[in-house]
């Protein structure tokens, strides 16, 4: 399809920090994912034509891609909270 993306990253169960990379990796191929279930006529296709779903998603991938930022500078032998 001429993405930028390779692969698509399957859902399981992962720690929060790659649920977020997840959610930014399906926001930037949200025109792919539309054709592919278009496609194979999945019941949610009709979700990435949706400017409410699409704002929620773009908010929730910030959200988690602040939550990771965050994570990774509380990562750290001697690392406190408030030194973050």
């Amino acid at each position: 399809m001429g993405s930028e993306f390779g692969v698509l990253l399957y859902h399981s169960n992962v720690r929060c920090l790659s649920r977020g990379k997840v959610l930014i990796r399906v926001f930037a191929m949200r025109v792919d994912l539309t054709l592919f279930l278009r496609e194979y006529q999945h019941c949610h296709s009709h979700c990435f034509t949706n400017s409410e779903f699409i704002l929620i998603l773009a908010y929730m991938a910030d959200i988690f891609d602040a939550l990771n930022h965050l994570n990774r500078q509380m990562q750290g032998d001697g690392v406190k909270i408030n030194e973050a």
